[in-house]
């Protein structure tokens, strides 16, 4: 059995987002979050690889996005698992704000 080695719990939330790199932007859809990363889906033909940085911008309604910056950490198919912080302190409160929004 693989031992799970996250510190902050996955928490499933659906919505749209973009992904971007130097290469370009992705519209994707998150498939849940965390503190700490996101898993997302993409459709694009040619997803980031492992070495891109990432801006992932994920839309909320009627509310500032949030932005988290990171790598790619994994792929499988379409899906992407991202290792990817908040890039501030608004942003980390809008996703703790967020977080307790879906715990309720």
């Amino acid at each position: 059995m693989r031992r799970e080695r996250r510190n902050f719990p996955r928490v499933p939330y659906r919505a749209n987002a973009e992904l971007e790199t130097a290469g370009g932007r992705w519209p994707v859809q998150v498939v849940d979050l965390s503190f700490t990363g996101a898993m997302v889906v993409s459709t694009a033909s040619t997803p980031p690889n492992n070495v891109d940085a990432i801006t992932l911008h994920i839309t909320l309604n009627h509310e500032t996005p949030i932005t988290m910056r990171g790598h790619l950490a994994h792929a499988h198919g379409c899906y992407l698992g991202l290792e990817c912080i908040p890039t501030g302190v608004d942003h980390r409160s809008r996703l703790r704000r967020l977080f307790n929004r879906i715990s309720r």
